[in-house]
């Protein structure tokens, strides 16, 4: 409670908001589905959700991030996907899809960051 006082963060209390726009098939029994996942409004993450196509029920979940984006886990939330799991691969602020490409690389940080 006094780390919310002093920093002033206040919890968001309605559910991340996220749409899906397409699927991939990457290999046998795997469904990927590609999403983009609101966090805070105005940012939005892309993400991908890898799941066993024989998915009946409830099933083990993970979430991998990684600083380079979702791509650089692709082979790992494959081989996670045919073990049975589910797998949420995202791109954090910043990073993968949502990296900064300007050629004097200054970016719009307050848009990454929420700030």
């Amino acid at each position: 409670e006094d780390v919310r006082r002093l920093t002033g963060f206040q919890a968001r209390m309605e559910g991340v908001r996220g749409r899906s726009y397409g699927s991939l098939d990457p290999a046998p029994g795997i469904t990927v589905d590609k999403y983009l996942i609101e966090p805070e409004p105005g940012i939005v993450l892309p993400a991908l959700l890898y799941r066993p196509e024989a998915a009946g029920g409830r099933r083990e979940a993970l979430i991998l991030a990684h600083g380079q984006g979702k791509v650089a886990v692709r082979e790992q939330a494959l081989a996670i996907a045919k073990s049975g799991k589910v797998v949420l691969a995202i791109d954090l602020r910043g990073m993968g899809e949502t990296i900064n490409t300007r050629r004097d690389r200054s970016g719009d940080w307050a848009r990454y960051l929420g700030d």
